[in-house]
């Protein structure tokens, strides 16, 4: 082939592959505008494509002319190029035309090819323009912490970025130097012209003005230092690093000025003996004579000096993650818990949560995933105004896994057209618990059933489909010829129409042009199930769909659903971070290291047309108002969100876990106690599965000492440092317009609280239920033991953990066995009612004796009926007469030895020995 038109198929195709990629582009941005735009959010979707190409021009610009000018300088040394004609040589003048376009392109060229990821530091830049202040001043420079926020982290990236330009030109002008034979490396030496020195010099020079610059910032850090005991600046940074930065930047300023000097009177040697210099001056300031403070200086003396330093991070760590405003109080410790007290804790006491969420995820997948393309994705607690009283409850969305649907079923029809959404929510009580020890629904089954008895309570689900949730994450084509799957019933299937807003419409032919090229399909443009009415939907998941319309966020793990006036919403918490916070401790928040933290945002999303909203429930963060300065089309007041939605609203437990993480430390005010870690906290531990973890926060519903009403909130004991009794319990309010308060009762330190592993060593240790527990576990059955739970009722501390039972061959566990413990007393029995009976001293349950772990015998996984006050009539179901209880064991010990179950027949026989021994000690 000829090389003409081998030059001319190798330009074919590199302009070919540009035009793909950039149809890629143009493809990806014009989709995500009919995103945008589907949402209301297109001013969104213009300011951050404006952002990025501002930003990413700008330093292209600014990187391009200082190539520009370096490169012109140094292509002007080549002065004349040689040309040979037959056979004479010719020297001829480069014309300034061709030096000036040669020296733009390779300008123009690098500075694109070198700002490639610059664009996506368009938030840097955002913040920066509308930086509002915090209020509190750092106290070593005495700026404002946004400048350390806002400001100081831009400041650092353009330094680095400009230091990278002036190593790059220079290298590049060497290069031009070599080549036009301006620098000359010889054997011995390195031979220069005059202005090949002093342009090089001139580079030389800003290089270390750029440098002094650099440790101007790097002072300024000072208040992120590690050096001493605490985050921040210490003794060694305030008395030997500052001022040997101070000095740093004087040495800089001077060999910037000397370098100039020496590049126009002649020499290479002093340039680079100047930079030498420079170098030692920086091993010696900022490395050997702090060291030497720190280890002759401070650490001989070190909690003298660096009190004062560990006060300020105290203050600036409690304040950047909301401890210091945290309710601190003694907790009334009362050694009594009677019927009175149950009584009055009614509420409290019916709102103990009996489901662990983790083997009730599988129960409600046995049990209520109905067909094989549905799935729970995870379980939530909530609570909701059921027959007058707040109720806590656990529910959890049937979303569609179309991955799951029969291999030969997963086509590309199936998958987009037919099955595109979930179907319906399942509900249940924490507390409630069937006669075969499954949940008892209060919403279930496809359609969604509502329990008779709470017709009235608002749980009906008037728009059950799932468009978007946790696992949406195919495309969905909506309004086509093929009616989508709804839900099954019986042997047929029940098939729907989408009656929403939600999706982009496919109303022109480059729209359905467009997908096909963004999902690399040609099925948009060869169905004919698409109509002028269809729509698509696509970032269907909850956490895409909003971290596209806010990137700049973080947002909690676990989004939850809602079902407010018959619609399943999802909320989603958000919140602001950042590692910019003067003198506060750092923690590892989100897969980041922040020393800033604030829930200042609720994100709701309709499930069914994918409405985003975003909430503000801060308004005082600074830099959320920097967002809202540049983003005031997206957000709305909290005040807006409706009343019945707002009722949902709850205290985010990722920020919640940080909290707690940061408060193991800083709940010390007192510096010296700080710096000895006298009071140090940990996180309790618990037994789950046989395997001791940290405990998780967990929510409940209580009435906290010294409040008048029970209230939803998320709570977590502490422990003190090397021990397992409890210390301290933290709680975060979540109603109305107690939401984010935080309250942290404090045990008293003279007397012994149990802590969780104290309890679940007892539990151990108890031989009843030990042997209970072995028992079942030799049976092919795996025994579970849920989370343990503390609740405070009246100054009393009760502990309760659920006992599951599972079959090795099923994936059904099942409520069985309720431990409870309250003081020395720790007992094991088949509802939560038998357990607090027994625990009282009362009935049945009693005669055992207050350490004794027996299963009474009655209705295993019984619902939970309220302690009654003195004086009520026994409940059904109630304790028994110890001869009526003797009798029954007694015929159940003979079904046993029938049965030829030898095992029960001994626990009966035992049983009966002691039930015929309280009969006998009876009063007669």
């Amino acid at each position: 082939m000829p090389r003409g038109r081998q030059r001319r198929l190798i330009w074919l195709f590199a302009a070919g592959f540009a035009a793909l990629l950039l149809a890629g582009a143009l493809a990806g941005l014009l989709s995500d505008l009919l995103w945008f735009r589907e949402l209301g959010q297109e001013d969104v979707f213009w300011s951050f494509l404006r952002a990025r190409l501002l930003v990413r021009l700008g330093l292209a610009g600014l990187y391009a002319a200082f190539l520009f000018v370096n490169l012109r300088i140094a292509a002007a040394s080549f002065g004349s190029i040689r040309r040979r004609i037959a056979n004479l040589e010719i020297h001829e003048a480069i014309k300034p035309l061709h030096l000036n376009l040669g020296a733009g392109i390779a300008a123009v060229g690098l500075a694109f090819l070198f700002t490639t990821g610059v664009g996506e530091q368009w938030p840097r830049f955002l913040l920066y323009l509308h930086a509002t202040p915090f209020g509190v001043a750092d106290p070593v420079f005495g700026r404002d912490a946004a400048f350390y926020v806002f400001d100081l982290p831009l400041f650092g990236y353009l330094q680095t970025n400009l230091i990278v330009l002036v190593v790059l030109t220079a290298i590049l002008s060497g290069v031009v130097y070599l080549t036009s034979g301006a620098l000359e490396i010889t054997s011995r030496w390195l031979r220069v012209k005059d202005r090949p020195r002093a342009h090089l010099a001139a580079l030389l020079a800003v290089f270390f003005l750029l440098l002094a610059w650099g440790w101007r910032l790097d002072m300024l850090n000072l208040v992120h230092s590690r050096r001493g005991v605490v985050h921040g600046a210490s003794w060694t940074d305030v008395h030997a690093q500052i001022p040997g930065y101070w000095a740093l930047i004087g040495l800089a300023a001077a060999a910037a000025a000397f370098v100039l000097w020496q590049g126009w009177r002649g020499g290479l040697r002093p340039l680079g003996l100047a930079a030498l210099g420079l170098f030692a001056a920086t091993l010696l300031l900022k490395v050997v004579v702090p060291g030497a403070v720190q280890r002759l200086v401070v650490e001989p003396d070190e909690i003298a000096k660096e009190s004062p330093y560990i006060e300020r991070n105290l203050r600036f760590t409690r304040r950047a993650f909301g401890l210091d405003e945290i309710d601190r109080r003694p907790f009334p410790l009362r050694q009594a818990l009677t019927r009175d007290a149950l009584a009055r804790s009614r509420g409290e006491v019916e709102s103990i949560r009996l489901w662990d969420w983790r083997p009730l995820l599988q129960t409600y997948a046995q049990l209520q995933e109905i067909r094989l393309y549905y799935s729970f994705a995870d379980v939530d607690v909530d609570r909701y105004p059921i027959e007058g009283q707040k109720r806590q409850v656990m529910l959890s969305l049937r979303e569609m896994e179309s991955d799951d649907l029969a291999a030969s079923a997963r086509t590309w029809q199936n998958v987009h057209l037919i099955y595109t959404h979930g179907y319906g929510l399942v509900l249940s009580p924490v507390n409630e618990v069937s006669a075969e020890g499954l949940p008892n629904f209060f919403v279930r089954d496809i359609p969604p059933a509502v329990d008779p008895r709470l017709a009235g309570a608002g749980l009906t689900v008037r728009r059950p489909e799932i468009y978007f949730g946790e696992r949406t994450r195919t495309y969905a084509l909506v309004n086509t010829g093929v009616r989508e799957f709804d839900y099954p019933h019986g042997d047929a299937n029940v098939y729907t129409s989408y009656a929403g807003r939600g999706g982009v419409p496919l109303d022109a032919a480059w729209k359905k042009l467009l997908f096909a090229w963004r999902f690399g399909t040609v099925k948009f443009l060869l169905a004919d199930a698409l109509k002028p009415g269809s729509r698509i939907m696509y970032n269907r998941t909850i956490q895409t769909r909003i971290q596209q319309l806010a990137p700049f966020l973080f947002y909690d793990a676990d989004p939850y659903p809602v079902l407010n006036d018959g619609r399943i919403l999802w909320i989603q918490d958000a919140y602001t971070a950042s590692a910019g916070y003067p003198y506060a401790e750092p923690f590892s928040f989100q897969g980041a290291a922040v020393n800033y933290v604030r829930n200042a945002v609720k994100v709701v999303v309709d499930a069914y047309d994918g409405t985003v909203t975003f909430y503000v429930f801060d308004e005082r963060d600074p830099i959320l108002a920097g967002w809202r300065a540049a983003f005031p089309s997206l957000f709305r007041p909290a005040q807006e969100m409706p009343a019945g939605l707002r009722a949902h609203v709850r205290y985010p437990e990722d920020l919640f876990s940080l909290q707690t993480q940061a408060l193991r430390a800083y709940h010390m005010t007192d510096a010296r106690v700080f710096y000895n870690k006298e009071d140090y906290w940990n996180l309790p531990r618990e037994v789950y599965q046989e395997s001791s973890e940290i405990m998780e926060p967990y929510y409940v519903v209580l009435t906290l000492p010294g409040e008048a009403a029970p209230q939803f909130m998320l709570v977590l004991p502490f422990t003190p440092s090397g021990k397992d009794n409890m210390i301290a319990l933290l709680a975060a309010k979540s109603d109305g317009a107690e939401y984010g308060r935080l309250v942290l009762y404090e045990f008293p330190k003279d007397e012994l609280v149990f802590g969780p592993m104290q309890v679940e060593a007892r539990i151990d240790q108890d031989a009843r239920i030990s042997q209970e527990i072995t028992l079942w576990s030799q049976k092919g059955s795996t025994v579970i033991r849920g989370n343990l739970l503390v609740i405070p009722l009246e100054g009393a501390i009760l502990y309760v953990e659920p006992l599951y039972l599972q079959a090795q061959k099923s994936q059904l566990p099942e409520l069985k066995q309720v431990i409870g413990a309250f003081g020395p007393r720790i007992l094991m029995t088949g509802s939560l009612r038998e357990t607090l009976e027994g625990l009282l001293g009362e009935g049945s349950a009693a005669a055992a004796g207050p350490e004794s772990g027996r299963v009474p015998a009655g209705r295993p996984g019984a619902a939970v009926e309220p302690i009654a006050p003195p004086g009520a009539p026994a409940p059904p179901g109630g304790a028994e007469a110890p001869a009526a209880r003797a009798l029954r064991l007694y015929r159940e010990a003979v079904e046993a030895q029938r049965a030829g179950d030898w095992a029960t027949y001994g626990r009966r026989l035992d049983d009966l020995g002691q039930a015929l021994e309280a009969l006998q000690n009876e009063p007669r």
